[in-house]
């Protein structure tokens, strides 16, 4: 296992209080929404997309019944985070793989569109790069990479993202500070990167990033 790896709630103690701890404090209703309605428009059925780090499940179920006959990949290093995902519909057709951000369990050139959501925050750089790299190897040309996590905080959510900085580590969140997000992606080798949604929460801004390989 990746020494980077973080569980879906930070510490396994936590992980089955993932869930609520996420719909109280993140607005992900908001913006799991958002990215699941850009996926749908860049993608369809018999599409296959790879959720990177996608904990419990819940952006990856959304998805799913979003674009009915997807292929989707669920990745995500922590076992107890994947049982959840599958308990919470059996009969999903998800498949639920435990893996890293930086050695996916993907083929090359796979996928149509890989989405990352706040996983990058707890990499170190070196990690981030490699991640976003795996992305990039699993996508088709022109697949559409989607990524969720910290920006630049905005002044209100500026408070709670120097909490969250603390926990996570200022190396690891120095770039999302900064805003320099989409700097790592087009660093990464992807186009037209491009912000589609940007959203407060207690914990700091969120901003919504698309690219295509």
């Amino acid at each position: 296992m990746s020494r980077d790896y973080v569980p879906a709630a930070g510490f396994r103690a936590f992980t089955r209080l993932y869930d609520p701890i996420m719909a109280l404090t993140m607005r992900e209703g908001v913006w799991r929404s958002l990215v699941a309605d850009r996926l749908a428009s860049r993608t369809g059925p018999d599409s296959t997309i790879v959720d990177v780090g996608a904990g419990t499940g819940t952006l990856a179920l959304q998805v799913a019944d979003r674009i009915p006959g997807v292929n989707l990949v669920a990745v995500d290093g922590d076992p107890a985070a994947l049982d959840i995902g599958r308990g919470k519909d059996p009969e999903s057709t998800i498949e639920w793989v435990e893996g890293q951000a930086e050695a996916l369990p993907a083929e090359d050139r796979s996928a149509d569109a890989c989405v990352i959501s706040l996983v990058l925050h707890h990499l170190k750089p070196a990690t981030k790069a490699q991640a976003l790299a795996e992305a990039k190897r699993v996508l088709k040309p022109g697949g559409k990479l989607i990524v969720a996590d910290w920006g630049r905080p905005e002044l209100v959510a500026a408070p709670g993202f120097l909490a969250l900085r603390c926990l996570d580590g200022f190396p690891n969140t120095a770039d999302h500070a900064r805003g320099r997000l989409p700097t790592l992606i087009e660093r990464g080798g992807f186009r037209d990167v491009r912000r589609f949604g940007r959203l407060n929460t207690i914990w700091g801004t969120i901003d919504l990033i698309e690219a295509a390989a």
